[in-house]
């Protein structure tokens, strides 16, 4: 259970990592546009976060299960979590998933 619900937690940040890496929602986070530098490191972050919460998911549910179930409603619902923090909160949006990442 506990790796079921780390894997989400990742996999927010991991789907929020890869928004902040577009110019418009780092913009819109922290008023700046990122550099080069950080925009690399938020999609290798990102893309480091959501192989770890598959694996953390498929650890916790099954592999066969957990494939189909990881990317047919996990990471859909929380794609659209995501877009709507941004849409409607994005610094409170970015800033829960850094807190996530430092805890």
């Amino acid at each position: 259970m506990i790796a079921i619900l780390i894997s989400l937690y990742l996999t927010y940040a991991g789907v929020t990592s890869f928004a902040l890496a577009t110019d418009k929602h780092h913009l819109q986070a922290f008023a700046r546009k990122p550099g080069a530098a950080r925009t690399r490191a938020l999609r290798w972050t990102g893309a480091g976060l959501l192989l770890a919460a598959l694996s953390l998911w498929l650890w916790g549910v099954g592999v066969t299960m957990g494939l189909v179930s990881w990317l047919l409603w996990v990471l859909p619902l929380v794609a659209i979590g995501v877009v709507a923090g941004f849409a409607f909160r994005p610094a409170l949006t970015a800033r829960l998933a850094l807190r996530q990442l430092r805890d």
